[in-house]
């Protein structure tokens, strides 16, 4: 993973096993998908800063780390998590370590926390990839687009 600084043109490499992206509001640290970790293959969540330093690693679990967003408040993470033979679960994790809390029992894919961080939207892989909204406390799931025609 590079970072390139739009006025300048100047490209680094942060770490070579980041994937994932996802900036914290204060421009300063990402939350990323690392691979880079003894005796696993699978990915695990991370945060780093932007001169690819690790801060934290907030997963330590035999499970591969999927897409990532960010809270706007940064106190939270939501992911989604492939634990072996179990299909994508989207997960809350605190930016702090420590809290993994599942949200839903909807398979997902692609969650994004809402402007607001009143909702998190996301796509169920369970039916064709329909729209989702959920609270970020796990309440209040809602189906928002209707099946293919």
């Amino acid at each position: 993973m590079f970072i390139q600084n739009i006025e300048t043109g100047e490209r680094r490499r942060l770490r070579a096993e980041a994937r994932e992206p996802s900036w914290f509001m204060d421009g300063e640290r990402l939350a990323v998908q690392s691979f880079e970790f003894e005796g696993s293959d699978d990915s695990k969540l991370a945060i780093i800063d932007t001169n690819g330093n690790m801060l934290i690693r907030l997963t330590d679990d035999e499970v591969m780390v999927g897409e990532i967003d960010v809270s706007h408040d940064e106190k939270w993470i939501v992911t989604t998590l492939d634990y072996e033979g179990v299909p994508s679960m989207m997960y809350l994790v605190s930016t702090k370590g420590g809290e993994v809390s599942c949200l839903s029992s909807v398979g997902a894919t692609y969650p994004s926390f809402s402007p607001s961080g009143e909702w998190i939207a996301f796509t169920n892989i369970s039916d064709d990839g329909r729209i989702w909204l959920i609270r970020p406390d796990g309440t209040d799931l809602q189906q928002m687009t209707g099946p293919r025609w």
